[in-house]
């Protein structure tokens, strides 16, 4: 498998991956470890009136001018990392 192959597999399973998450009827997104946005759903993105390009790629507390950086979320988020699931 050459890299042409690898970043086709790659967009491939990028693709299928969003594809899941916008089936969710529920507002969804997935963040990385860092707490940034790797995916949005699209009832997420419509619910909150804000595109793609604005939401995927920033820290979940810096959207919608800060109005998720929530003291009780961010504890929440917070604990996910470290492997806490009693919530």
């Amino acid at each position: 498998m050459n890299t042409d192959d690898l970043y086709r597999l790659l967009r491939t399973s990028h693709a299928q991956a969003q594809g899941i998450v916008d089936t969710v009827a529920e507002p969804l997104l997935v963040l990385d470890a860092s707490l940034c946005v790797q995916a949005a759903s699209r009832s997420f993105l419509e619910a909150f009136g804000v595109n793609s390009y604005e939401t995927i790629g920033q820290p979940v507390y810096e959207l919608g001018n800060r109005q998720w950086d929530i003291p009780e979320l961010r504890r929440l988020l917070e604990e996910v990392p470290q492997g806490r699931r009693d919530h």
